[in-house]
């Protein structure tokens, strides 16, 4: 139970009266703490007189201040403890004066929830139990110690992760999941007082019963326990209470139908047709449609990726993306073409970065999107990442080895022994295994007349504000 304040200060030799002005009158008052002498220098005959002294500093208060812009709440005590704490961390208010601000702000919000709800038999207010906690919270927030809650630390988890070397996405992401964490257990939640029960509780309350793919799920549950892996390191836990909590993540059993599926020879075609040839839309599809690279690992390739008959990808979304990628028979016209016409170093010249990570594939891969459904194209289970779909079912159907086929398309090989000791194939078996790949006669031989002679003259610009 905590000691009511008494507001008594001794200076020198003598005492004095100190009454915190309540922080939405000290605008009016002008002064965040009222000083009265009680002239006496005796601390029993101080005890006496502060009542009196109190009692007028008060009215005094009372008579001045206007009324309270808004309605007194936990939540407004709850804010005024906030920013109290980060005057007392900036010193201009000492801790004392700044707990008796606090504690008569409380002193008034009770005595208003008992004029109005009245008291219960032991004579306390009648108020809610979220409203109790909601002012230990406001008190835990101004004398606790902030560097032991999941808030502060959460700050400092996250500067650390935007010092190491990732994209701006990955960095996003991971400080979405963690908000979502600390929304539901509290910011001024103490680090050593998150249980493995209540881990659990958010896993199975917060997580689960989500509208979002089991791989969604399993990356919000990973991203906090990569926090508390942290914490534990820096000794701010004992142990990390989301260890394991990825198994309570159940994938079904039942079959259900693929997220993505390979381009049928008319949808692609329809998609040519669509595209302006001199837009570097067109060359994008084709591109990838006969070598399964992912969309910014051909946007970011440049003139001088072109080794003879190979793409060389110099860096991906991961180690095995970095590769040579056979360059298809039916696109070396188009890909001679582009490396001998650009105008900006790259072999998909003008296009505009964006995202958070200015990847020049990410406002490109919007369009194409869009023109895709503008094509009739509409099954969402064709996009432009389905085009690896359809080069890897090619090969397979065509008897290509596993291996051969993850090497093209910058699969991670399974195994120590495949991933490890096993060199690459030479360029010319990849070459051989990818010249399986086919999308008809009509489409291939647009692909390859249309390559010949293509000149780009479409470039993105951003828009004028």
């Amino acid at each position: 139970m905590s000691v009511p304040p008494t507001y008594l200060k001794r200076r020198k030799l003598g005492w004095y009266v100190q009454l915190p002005v309540p922080q939405r009158h000290q605008a009016a008052m002008g002064t965040k703490v009222l000083t009265r002498s009680l002239q006496t220098r005796d601390e029993v005959e101080a005890h006496k007189r502060r009542h009196r002294v109190i009692a007028d500093l008060q009215q005094l208060i009372a008579q001045v201040a206007p009324a309270a812009p808004r309605a007194l709440t936990p939540e407004v005590i709850l804010e005024s403890a906030t920013r109290a704490r980060e005057e007392m961390d900036a010193g201009a208010v000492s801790r004392t004066d700044a707990s008796h601000a606090l504690d008569a702000l409380v002193g008034d919000y009770l005595e208003e929830q008992g004029r109005k709800h009245g008291v219960d038999m032991e004579g306390h207010p009648k108020i809610s139990l979220e409203a109790v906690s909601t002012i230990r919270r406001a008190h835990h927030r101004l004398t606790g110690n902030p560097s032991l809650t999941l808030g502060y630390q959460a700050e400092q988890y996250m500067k650390w992760i935007e010092a190491t070397p990732i994209r701006r996405q990955t960095v996003e992401d991971k400080r979405r999941h963690l908000d979502s964490f600390l929304d539901w257990i509290g910011r001024d939640t103490e680090c050593k007082k998150v249980t493995k029960a209540r881990a659990s509780a958010y896993v199975s309350d917060a997580v689960m019963p989500r509208e979002r793919a089991i791989q969604t799920k399993r990356a919000a549950i990973n991203e906090v326990r990569q926090f508390f892996d942290w914490l534990e390191l820096r000794d701010a836990v004992v142990m990390n209470p989301f260890s394991k909590l990825g198994k309570l993540l159940k994938e079904s059993t039942r079959g259900k139908e693929q997220a993505r599926r390979p381009w049928a020879n008319a949808e692609l075609l329809k998609m040519l047709q669509k595209v302006s040839q001199d837009d570097p839309l067109w060359p994008l599809t084709a591109l990838g449609a006969y070598t399964g690279a992912r969309r910014e690992d051909l946007c970011s390739l440049r003139v001088d990726s072109v080794d003879g008959d190979v793409l060389h990808v110099r860096e991906g979304k991961t180690a095995a993306a970095v590769r040579r990628v056979p360059i298809h028979p039916v696109i070396r016209p188009l890909v001679r073409r582009l490396a001998e016409t650009s105008s900006d170093g790259y072999l998909l010249p003008g296009l505009l970065a964006g995202g958070s990570d200015d990847k020049r594939g990410h406002l490109i891969g919007k369009r194409f999107l869009y023109t895709k459904d503008q094509a009739g194209v509409t099954d969402p289970r064709v996009v432009f990442h389905s085009f690896r779909n359809s080069v890897l079912t090619q090969m397979e159907v065509a008897g290509v080895a596993l291996t051969l086929r993850q090497q093209i398309v910058g699969h991670e090989r399974g195994g120590v022994t495949e991933g490890t000791y096993t060199a690459r194939a030479a360029d010319e078996r990849l070459a051989e295994a990818l010249a399986h790949v086919t999308y008809g006669k009509t489409v291939d031989d647009l692909v390859r007349t249309v390559g010949d002679t293509l000149s780009l003259s479409v470039v993105s610009r951003r828009r004028k504000r």
